[in-house]
């Protein structure tokens, strides 16, 4: 068995081509005395910031500065607005039109559909958004190029990206494993009428889909271009191919197996964690938690605990802040959205037909 490595501070090698945190970012490269928070203003005081966001807030308390809260329940906004010495707003277009706020994060998506995004482009005003989006195409090919044409950010929630493991991983690809070839994963199915899930956009088969294959996108760093999909009683599977990259190397592929809860494991115990695999030019990975990785290459292996690494919802919302300072560092954003759900889409299509789904899947494309 592979030694368990505790998560030290990591050193990039000087070979790796990705741009170092201070190159993208110029808020870092200032003392952290002389750092400056920024003026936010919060749409959403339910669920999903007290499951998710209350501690990552909490954590970047010398880079956020929370002015103004809303909430659907004027209650709620005033307790959440009095414990962070901020000012409850009775409206939501109110929030939006505050001159003092420089970004908004938007945390209870479903009882807004899309409109926080649109005030967001009609005031200039960059925002976060938390959870999914819904599933109008139409109307996300529109958001979308109202957000380029104001210039407005609007960064989409994909937390698979930003867990610990994913973050080191693609640490690894860049210094000792090299680029992904083949991905398979393996999750649980959603149970049906269950309660919201941990994660917002996970509650269905489509949900989780569009975050899984929005992650192999994201990994591999390709376009997907076919996708074909099979299921049985308990079990459904949905097979990606990839473009070739700009060398023409093909990638193998990525593979989707999404299985009940009756069929998950022969103990009767359910994991609802996804397990990825990942093979690479110069070895591979495995990563079972969001927190924990295992890889191996020519020189050996190792297993990671990454526990004591910040949360995705810490990494987002820094990822948030260091955009309103100037940075470089590129977020997901709608059109990530609206090609992980038509990529979805195309899944549930082939599922339903048996024919391999083919691309584009790009926004006017």
């Amino acid at each position: 068995m592979a030694p368990v490595c505790r998560r030290q501070v990591f050193v990039r090698d000087p070979v790796a081509t990705l741009l170092t945190d201070a190159e993208t970012d110029p808020l870092l490269m200032q003392p952290r005395s002389r750092r400056k928070t920024i003026a936010i203003g919060l749409v959403g005081a339910g669920p999903i910031w007290e499951r998710r966001y209350r501690h990552a807030v909490r954590s970047l308390a010398d880079r956020l500065d929370i002015r103004a809260v809303y909430d659907a329940v004027l209650g709620r906004a005033q307790t959440l607005a009095a414990e962070l010495d901020a000012e409850a707003v009775h409206g939501m277009r109110q929030l939006f039109e505050r001159t003092d706020l420089k970004g908004i994060l938007v945390l209870d998506p479903a009882w807004y559909d899309l409109f926080p995004a649109e005030l967001a482009c009609r005031y200039h005003k960059p925002a976060f958004l938390a959870g999914a989006l819904g599933n109008d195409l139409a109307a996300l090919e529109t958001l979308h190029q109202s957000a380029v044409a104001h210039g407005t950010l609007l960064m989409t929630e994909f937390s698979l990206r930003h867990t610990p493991a994913t973050s080191r991983l693609q640490e690894l690809m860049a210094t000792h494993l090299g680029r992904a070839q083949r991905i398979a994963i393996e999750a649980i199915l959603p149970e049906p009428n269950a309660s919201p899930a941990a994660l917002p956009g996970q509650a269905t088969r489509t949900e989780l889909l569009v975050g899984l294959l929005d992650w192999c996108t994201y990994v591999t760093g390709r376009t997907p271009i076919s996708i074909r999909s099979r299921a049985t009683a308990n079990e459904c599977a949905v097979d990606v191919g990839f473009r070739p990259d700009a060398s023409g190397r093909a990638v193998s592929g990525a593979s989707i197996r999404l299985r009940s809860a009756i069929t998950a494991n022969d103990s009767g115990e359910v994991s609802h964690t996804a397990r990825h695999e990942v093979q690479c030019e110069r070895g591979a990975a495995v990563i079972d938690r969001q927190d924990l990785i295992a890889w191996r290459n020519g020189t050996g292996e190792c297993r990671e605990s990454l526990s004591a690494e910040r949360s995705d919802a810490e990494r987002m919302l820094d990822q948030f802040c260091r955009r309103l300072h100037g940075g470089l560092v590129p977020v997901a954003d709608v059109h990530d959205a609206w090609r992980a759900i038509s990529l979805a889409r195309a899944a549930e299509f082939s599922l339903e037909t048996g024919q391999v789904a083919t691309g584009p899947w790009s926004v006017g494309g």
